[in-house]
């Protein structure tokens, strides 16, 4: 039993790492997380199965290594990062009965994690084509510091919801475990036979047919998944930022215009509309 646990807090801290590794740089393959994390290459290999899996990371690009064999880089996914920032430890100061020294050491490790994560933010909003982390440090110029812990709330709340249309997320799930089971069948039909015997090429390639297609919807599942958790963070955010609340000097974003813009067009399209039609239809209207 303390074994199997064990082994179930190491599986979660290798993923804990991989999650922070992946948040510290635009674009690692396995073997440069196992390089800066001093893991296991097993360890790695599983945790990144395994987040990828959960849409938690994903494939930026391939490359050939120094050998030549071609290796995938990976990098967060927007939900990934969500849950990365919803476990950054409290960067506010306390106020704590120590002395001046100890007091102003915490204040100065404490600014230090700040500017550092919000290099980080912004890195990362670039990279996953976000404005509200791109542009991070101009929102903590026009409003104030809490702009930052503000990211981080809205992250750790957010951070064990489901978004997006209803049903989609069990649509996911079953597009997992469908891909998941026509991989395990075709392995089976190409092992399941007498060594003299010819492998089944109809069955082989209608299963084949249906892994991708399988495959194909849950990699569009995946991408959608992004869109709705950026979707989500915009709009707690855009509740907390509403006037009346006022930032300073000027205020004209065309990068943050252009995000609030394009997130109320899609909540209209996607679920006002859908409303509106059904009142139409109560209503007694064609």
């Amino acid at each position: 039993m303390v074994e199997r646990e064990e082994t179930k807090r190491t599986k979660i801290d290798a993923q804990s790492e991989v999650l922070d590794v992946l948040a510290e740089n635009d674009a690692l393959n396995m073997w440069q997380i196992k390089e800066q994390r001093r893991l296991f290459y097993s360890s790695v290999h599983k945790a990144v199965n395994t987040l990828e899996k959960e849409g938690l990371i994903q494939q930026i690009r391939s490359e050939k290594s120094a050998k030549g064999a071609k290796t995938n880089l990976y990098g967060l996914s927007f939900r990934g990062f969500i849950n990365y920032l919803a476990t950054r430890p409290n960067l506010q100061e306390t106020i704590e009965p120590k002395g001046a020294e100890t007091l102003n050491r915490n204040r100065k490790i404490r600014e230090e994690g700040r500017i550092k994560l919000l290099c980080l933010i912004e890195a990362q909003g670039k990279r996953l084509d976000y404005a509200l982390f791109s542009e991070i440090k101009w929102l903590q110029d026009h409003y104030n510091i809490t702009v930052l812990y503000d990211i981080l709330n809205i992250a750790e709340i957010i951070k064990d919801q489901q978004p997006g249309p209803a049903g989609s997320l069990r649509l996911l799930e079953y597009f997992k475990k469908e891909a998941a089971s026509l991989k395990d069948e075709m392995e089976l039909l190409l092992k399941e036979h007498e060594p003299n015997e010819t492998v089944d090429l109809k069955s082989l390639q209608l299963t084949k047919q249906r892994f991708e297609a399988a495959k194909t919807n849950l990699d569009i599942l995946l991408k959608s998944q992004n869109e709705w958790w950026k979707r989500a963070f915009t709009t707690r955010f855009a509740e907390r930022y509403q006037p009346p609340l006022k930032g300073k000097g000027d205020m004209k974003n065309e990068a943050l215009c252009s995000l609030f813009a394009k997130t109320a067009e899609d909540i209209i399209r996607l679920e006002l509309e859908p409303t509106q039609k059904m009142v139409e239809i109560f209503d007694g209207g064609d």
